[in-house]
Protein backbone atom coordinates (compact mmCIF):
# COMPACT_ATOMS: atom_id res chain seq x y z
CA UNK A 1 0.00 0.00 0.00
CA UNK A 2 1.58 3.63 -0.92
CA UNK A 3 2.10 6.01 1.78
CA UNK A 4 1.01 8.74 -0.88
CA UNK A 5 -0.39 9.50 -3.76
CA UNK A 6 -0.05 12.47 -6.15
CA UNK A 7 -1.72 13.14 -8.93
CA UNK A 8 -0.50 15.50 -11.66
CA UNK A 9 -2.95 16.83 -14.09
CA UNK A 10 -3.48 19.11 -17.10
CA UNK A 11 -6.77 20.62 -16.07
CA UNK A 12 -8.11 22.97 -17.92
CA UNK A 13 -11.52 24.73 -18.65
CA UNK A 14 -12.64 25.98 -21.71
CA UNK A 15 -14.94 28.40 -22.34
CA UNK A 16 -16.62 30.00 -25.07
CA UNK A 17 -15.41 33.99 -26.13
CA UNK A 18 -17.22 35.04 -29.08
CA UNK A 19 -19.85 32.71 -29.67
CA UNK A 20 -20.37 34.52 -33.36
CA UNK A 21 -16.92 33.60 -33.48
CA UNK A 22 -16.88 30.04 -32.19
CA UNK A 23 -13.23 30.59 -31.01
CA UNK A 24 -12.42 29.26 -27.72
CA UNK A 25 -9.50 29.25 -25.47
CA UNK A 26 -8.58 29.00 -21.82
CA UNK A 27 -9.94 30.81 -19.34
CA UNK A 28 -8.48 33.07 -17.12
CA UNK A 29 -10.68 33.26 -14.17
CA UNK A 30 -10.26 31.58 -11.17
CA UNK A 31 -11.88 27.92 -10.87
CA UNK A 32 -13.91 29.22 -8.46
CA UNK A 33 -16.23 30.01 -11.31
CA UNK A 34 -16.08 26.74 -12.99
CA UNK A 35 -16.71 23.17 -10.66
CA UNK A 36 -13.46 21.55 -10.49
CA UNK A 37 -14.28 18.10 -11.00
CA UNK A 38 -11.49 16.37 -11.65
CA UNK A 39 -9.52 17.48 -9.50
CA UNK A 40 -11.92 17.23 -6.65
CA UNK A 41 -12.48 13.82 -7.81
CA UNK A 42 -9.03 12.59 -7.34
CA UNK A 43 -8.84 14.22 -4.14
CA UNK A 44 -11.74 12.65 -3.19
CA UNK A 45 -10.72 8.84 -4.19
CA UNK A 46 -7.89 9.11 -1.62
CA UNK A 47 -4.70 11.55 -3.59
CA UNK A 48 -2.82 13.18 -0.99
CA UNK A 49 -2.07 15.72 -3.54
CA UNK A 50 -3.53 17.19 -6.96
CA UNK A 51 -1.34 19.22 -8.71
CA UNK A 52 -2.63 20.63 -11.82
CA UNK A 53 -0.75 23.03 -14.13
CA UNK A 54 -2.68 23.79 -17.67
CA UNK A 55 -4.97 27.10 -17.53
CA UNK A 56 -2.19 29.53 -18.09
CA UNK A 57 -3.13 31.09 -15.06
CA UNK A 58 -2.65 30.54 -11.44
CA UNK A 59 -5.50 29.15 -9.49
CA UNK A 60 -5.99 28.76 -5.58
CA UNK A 61 -5.36 26.10 -3.60
CA UNK A 62 -7.78 23.87 -1.25
CA UNK A 63 -6.93 21.34 1.56
CA UNK A 64 -9.64 18.63 0.62
CA UNK A 65 -10.71 15.28 2.23
CA UNK A 66 -7.30 15.37 3.88
CA UNK A 67 -5.26 16.15 1.02
CA UNK A 68 -3.99 19.55 -0.52
CA UNK A 69 -5.40 20.37 -4.31
CA UNK A 70 -3.55 22.86 -6.38
CA UNK A 71 -6.10 23.91 -9.19
CA UNK A 72 -3.02 25.53 -11.29
CA UNK A 73 0.31 26.34 -10.83
CA UNK A 74 0.35 28.51 -13.47
CA UNK A 75 2.19 27.35 -17.33
CA UNK A 76 5.76 27.46 -16.79
CA UNK A 77 5.72 25.95 -20.65
CA UNK A 78 4.77 28.39 -23.02
CA UNK A 79 5.61 31.83 -23.47
CA UNK A 80 2.63 34.30 -22.37
CA UNK A 81 0.39 37.23 -23.64
CA UNK A 82 -0.58 39.01 -20.08
CA UNK A 83 1.07 39.28 -16.85
CA UNK A 84 -1.89 36.91 -15.46
CA UNK A 85 -0.12 34.25 -17.62
CA UNK A 86 3.68 34.80 -17.03
CA UNK A 87 2.93 34.28 -13.29
CA UNK A 88 3.19 30.66 -11.57
CA UNK A 89 4.51 28.99 -8.23
CA UNK A 90 6.95 26.43 -7.47
CA UNK A 91 5.05 24.07 -4.34
CA UNK A 92 6.90 22.52 -2.21
CA UNK A 93 5.42 19.87 0.27
CA UNK A 94 6.23 17.49 2.91
CA UNK A 95 4.36 13.85 2.47
CA UNK A 96 3.67 11.44 5.14
CA UNK A 97 1.67 8.57 6.89
CA UNK A 98 -0.56 12.19 8.31
CA UNK A 99 -0.90 13.47 4.96
CA UNK A 100 0.27 16.64 3.39
CA UNK A 101 2.15 19.34 5.42
CA UNK A 102 4.59 22.12 5.40
CA UNK A 103 3.32 23.42 2.52
CA UNK A 104 5.31 26.39 0.98
CA UNK A 105 4.79 28.59 -2.75
CA UNK A 106 7.61 30.14 -4.49
CA UNK A 107 6.55 33.00 -7.41
CA UNK A 108 8.25 33.11 -10.57
CA UNK A 109 7.88 34.51 -13.45
CA UNK A 110 7.88 33.38 -17.47
CA UNK A 111 10.42 35.63 -19.51
CA UNK A 112 9.79 36.27 -22.78
CA UNK A 113 10.49 32.89 -23.60
CA UNK A 114 8.30 31.18 -21.24
CA UNK A 115 11.71 30.28 -18.95
CA UNK A 116 10.62 30.74 -15.48
CA UNK A 117 12.47 33.29 -13.31
CA UNK A 118 12.69 33.23 -8.95
CA UNK A 119 10.81 36.76 -8.30
CA UNK A 120 11.90 39.29 -5.24
CA UNK A 121 10.22 42.03 -3.71
CA UNK A 122 7.19 43.66 -5.46
CA UNK A 123 6.72 41.08 -8.11
CA UNK A 124 7.10 38.48 -5.83
CA UNK A 125 4.14 40.45 -3.44
CA UNK A 126 1.90 40.38 -6.48
CA UNK A 127 1.93 36.68 -7.23
CA UNK A 128 1.59 35.44 -3.57
CA UNK A 129 -1.36 38.42 -3.03
CA UNK A 130 -3.23 36.77 -5.94
CA UNK A 131 -2.50 33.50 -4.90
CA UNK A 132 -3.78 33.71 -1.55
CA UNK A 133 -6.95 36.23 -2.72
CA UNK A 134 -8.25 33.21 -4.78
CA UNK A 135 -7.18 30.32 -2.45
CA UNK A 136 -9.64 31.98 0.16
CA UNK A 137 -12.71 31.28 -1.12
CA UNK A 138 -11.82 27.82 -1.06
CA UNK A 139 -11.10 28.42 2.98
CA UNK A 140 -7.81 27.72 2.33
CA UNK A 141 -5.56 30.28 5.05
CA UNK A 142 -1.88 31.57 3.31
CA UNK A 143 0.72 33.70 5.02
CA UNK A 144 2.89 35.77 3.22
CA UNK A 145 6.57 36.38 4.49
CA UNK A 146 9.56 36.56 2.63
CA UNK A 147 9.13 36.04 -0.58
CA UNK A 148 7.30 32.87 0.22
CA UNK A 149 3.79 31.49 0.68
CA UNK A 150 2.59 29.19 3.33
CA UNK A 151 -0.56 27.16 3.43
CA UNK A 152 -1.47 27.00 7.07
CA UNK A 153 -3.71 23.44 7.86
Amino acid sequence: MPVAVVAVTAFFVLRTVAPAARSRTATSEPAEEIPPLLPVAAAGMGADMVLSHHPHVIEGIELYNGGLIAYSLGDSVFDHYSRKTGEAFILEASLGPSGVSDVLCTPVYLDSHGAPDFVTGTEAAVILERLRDISSPHGTTITIANDRAQVVR
